[in-house]
Order: C-alpha cells, then structure tokens, then sequence
C-alpha cells in the first residue's frame, strides 16, 4: 500500500477555500439595485477576503462591474501594503537590534508591552483608572 503525501496540506487549502461564499445579491441594500435586482452600485460590504468576485451577471451595467473590480484590486492592494509596511518595519527592527540575544530581548519586551495595552483596554472598559493602578505600583 501506498501512503498519500502531503494530503494534510491540500486539506488545509480546501477548508480555507470554503470559509469563502457568494455575496448575496438578493439581501444588498434595496437602493444599490435596480427593478430587475440587478447591482447598480458595489454593496459597501463587500469584502474579497470574505466573498467571491462577483460575476458580470449580477451588475446592472459593464461600468459598475469594472467598478467591482477595480475594489477588488484595492482590496488585495491594501493588504499586500499592510504587509510590505510589516515587513519593512521587521527589517527596520533587525538592522537596529544586531545581535540575536539582543533581539530576542526587543522581541519579548514588544510582546510585554503589547499584553500589557491588552489588559489595560480591558480593565479601561471594566472601569479601572490604569494610570492610578499603574502609579499605585510604582510607589
């Protein structure tokens, strides 16, 4: 017998995939569609990582099809910047801090630091004065 090689993966990939769904047409704002239900207008909540393009068949009109999926394009564009600008600070911070003990230091203080807003939002919102606790410990 032999044994399937990398199934795991392409099931990962096919799981992924289907989160993805068809936007629903027919519960878009009434005032984006025409008489025939038609798409006059790119629905406000469309999201490409959430949705399928839309096909040419659910637009009124060429212009507004293009228009989809000129959003589409800044959709995908807007996040491959979010991830350049994510990269580019991660190259900034290793050129900063050299070695790698000393990067790990850096590394563990942001990720103290970050936990550390975390609880301060929650307590924030339970109604805790942050800047009292934290100067009461000071003390």
């Amino acid at each position: 017998m032999a044994k399937k090689v990398g199934t795991q993966k392409s099931d990962k990939k096919k799981e992924k995939k289907a989160k993805i769904a068809d936007y629903n047409v027919k519960s878009a704002p009434a005032d984006i569609k025409n008489d025939k239900g038609l798409l006059t207008k790119v629905p406000d909540d469309f999201d490409i990582s959430k949705h399928k393009p839309m096909k040419k068949t659910v637009f009124a009109d060429q212009a507004t099809f293009i228009e989809s999926q000129a959003v589409i394009a800044e959709q995908r564009a807007n996040k491959l910047l979010a991830l350049a600008k994510e990269r580019r600070e991660r190259v900034e911070r290793l050129r900063k801090f050299g070695d790698e003990k000393t990067r790990k230091k850096a590394d563990k203080l942001a990720r103290i630091k970050k936990q550390e807003a975390i609880l301060a939002k929650e307590l924030e919102e339970l109604g805790v004065d942050v800047d009292e606790l934290m100067a009461s410990d000071e003390e």
